[in-house]
């Protein structure tokens, strides 16, 4: 993560290979258990995501985003 808190693929890359404090940002649940979730709905997958994710500093639950979706993606394209 960058100094303002969003990620940043240079210092992903100067961290390969050398000790680094990375962040996971989960978004989906496609697997539990050896039950395939994908045909359940998007929500519903990301409320068993967070069900099973306890409060830790290395992974992080990605927020839902509903509408706008083409501006969203314009905006992490940047």
């Amino acid at each position: 993560m960058g100094e303002n808190g969003a990620s940043h693929f240079k210092l992903l890359q100067n961290a390969l290979g050398n000790e680094a404090k990375l962040l996971y940002c989960a978004f989906d649940l496609m697997f539990l258990d050896g039950e395939d979730l994908r045909k359940l709905p998007l929500l519903e997958r990301k409320k068993q995501l967070k069900a099973i994710l306890s409060p830790n500093k290395l992974i992080a639950l990605s927020n839902h985003r509903k509408g706008s979706g083409k501006m969203f993606f314009a905006e992490a394209e940047r």
